[in-house]
């Protein structure tokens, strides 16, 4: 793995900050290790605006954004940090990743929504933009059960062919308001939505609606839809699972005894062999109307690592699950006795946002730090922030990769930029205090940036003013040690903000007294 390495020695202290992460996405298991963390340091206050979600910043135009990168640096003087490249030099090295074999041709192609920049797709010809939008906010994209990739913003179901985007199914804001699941019908001729109390049809060019209460009246939610080869459609509730065999009208509810008790159901998705699956972090499970077959997933080091990040498939029928911390597995569940691990010593993640799996068994994986593509031999091709322009904005919403996938081109330079910025508690400058930046801070070590391969250290001067030089466009965590302790402040949309060559200033990163 490469990218730009800055080496730095800050100092201790005690931290810890979480990423900002697309509520759709956090399965509760995540949500409940996060809050275990959290009480592990001290009941620290939130800093302010930390508990908002990236949603509800891009809501507001005139927010103070910031950046995710990575490498270590040294400590500065008070307003600034000097770069160390790992030889000793100045400037921002540039990445040379190990290509990952590809098959024969490359002949796949691969879409990578993100918000706030479009989406992305990767060819045999390179990487362009089918959707150039920095207003962009994508809920889902996924592989139709027709064989189409559809992409899910706040308005309509859309179709991505080629290099264009075709509207296919328009919220109805009468009728069907939106939905953060989709399905489609084999043929493509019907789709179907899971909104938070709402079940949604498509068909004949118009949404109907019905309440849950029609499914199962003890229902309160959804948390997901998908459907199989024989045309029978599954939804979940956080612990319960319903199907309807052909979308006759008559749900049944599922017997789930088999699977224990406290069993919460994430990522119920269809897999291009006509299956359906859900997980619960520590199971894959595989429905039919029959039984469910639970297959436990091994876990390599970390007992309590839970696979409920984000499932992904290719048309060989392997199913690729993923935690937050960046484990992979992946099973084959005709033999799900064999099952490949790969963990972040083998490739450049700490926080983990969206996988892909293709027919090459190459892992896809979207992260804070940028994205990799891991081999079968777990030789991973790295593209650090900055080094593939179409993938910086906020944050990547879901990755589809069709086919063996493209072959894989070298990364581009680092692209890079400086911050500036000013440190307030309750609007009082905090001066002459440690302060880190970079994109995945961590719970454990004496440093927030202790095991960032990307990072940078320094003091505020005596107005509480900080700058970084030489920062990797992207999207950031900025960390400060007030009164002994670390607080932390995510600045969600500095990649869609930062200007290559230019020192963006994120103005005042205000704090909660403690």
């Amino acid at each position: 793995m490469s990218g730009p390495n800055f080496w730095a020695d800050s100092g201790s202290g005690m931290l810890r900050a979480s990423m900002t992460t697309p509520v759709s996405r956090v399965p509760v298991l995540a949500l409940a290790l996060s809050l275990v963390a959290l009480s592990a340091c001290d009941k620290e206050k939130p800093a302010e605006g930390e508990a908002k979600s990236d949603e509800k910043k891009a809501d507001k135009a005139d927010d103070k954004k910031a950046v995710d990168a990575g490498g270590d640096t040294k400590q500065a003087d008070a307003t600034k940090t000097d770069e160390v490249k790992p030889d000793g030099g100045g400037e921002n090295p540039t990445p040379t990743p190990t290509p990952t074999p590809t098959a024969s041709g490359g002949d796949g192609v691969a879409y990578v929504a993100v918000n706030n920049r479009g989406i992305a797709k990767l060819d045999a010809s390179g990487w362009s933009l089918v959707v150039d939008d920095k207003r962009a906010y994508y809920n889902k994209m996924f592989l139709g059960a027709d064989g189409n990739v559809y992409v899910v913003d706040f308005e309509a179901v859309k179709k991505i062919d080629g290099s264009s985007v075709t509207e296919i199914a328009k919220f109805d804001y009468n009728t069907f308001s939106g939905a953060s699941y989709i399905a489609t019908s084999k043929d493509g001729a019907t789709m179907f939505g899971a909104a938070y109390n709402k079940f949604g049809t498509f068909s004949g060019g118009k949404w109907a609606s019905a309440e849950l209460t029609t499914i199962d009246a003890a229902l309160d939610s959804l948390t997901g839809v998908a459907t199989a080869g024989d045309g029978t459609v599954w939804v979940t509730g956080s612990k319960t699972i319903h199907f309807n065999k052909g979308n006759a009208g008559t749900w049944a509810k599922l017997d789930i005894s088999s699977l224990g008790e406290h069993f919460f159901f994430s990522h119920l998705s269809g897999s291009p062999t006509g299956d359906v699956f859900v997980t619960n972090g520590q199971h894959l499970v595989k429905l039919t109307p029959e039984k469910p077959e639970k297959i436990e997933f091994k876990v390599e080091g970390n007992s309590w690592a839970s696979y409920s990040a984000d499932l992904a498939y290719n048309s060989s029928g392997h199913v690729l699950a993923a935690s937050l911390s960046c484990d992979l597995v992946r099973v084959d569940p005709a033999n799900s006795g064999e099952q490949w691990i790969a963990t972040k010593k083998d490739y450049n993640c700490l926080t983990l946002q969206a996988v892909a799996l293709d027919n090459q068994n190459r892992a896809w994986v979207s992260s804070r730090e940028g994205l990799s593509v891991v081999g079968a031999d777990k030789t991973a091709m790295e593209y650090p922030n900055s080094t593939v322009p179409q993938l910086v904005g906020s944050y990547v919403t879901d990755i589809v990769v069709v086919g063996n996938g493209p072959a894989l081109p070298a990364a581009g330079p680092v692209q890079t930029g400086g911050v500036t910025g000013k440190v307030l508690v309750e609007g009082t400058a905090v001066a002459n205090s440690k302060i880190e930046m970079c994109a995945s801070p961590s719970w454990g070590g004496s440093q927030p940036c202790f095991d960032s391969k990307v990072k940078f250290a320094s003091t505020t001067n005596d107005k509480g003013e900080f700058t970084f030089e030489n920062v990797p466009v992207g999207n950031y965590t900025v960390s400060v040690e007030i009164s002994g302790k670390w607080q932390m402040y995510t600045l969600s949309n500095m990649a869609t903000e930062m200007k290559v060559g230019s020192t963006y200033d994120v103005g005042s990163v205000k704090f909660n007294a403690m």
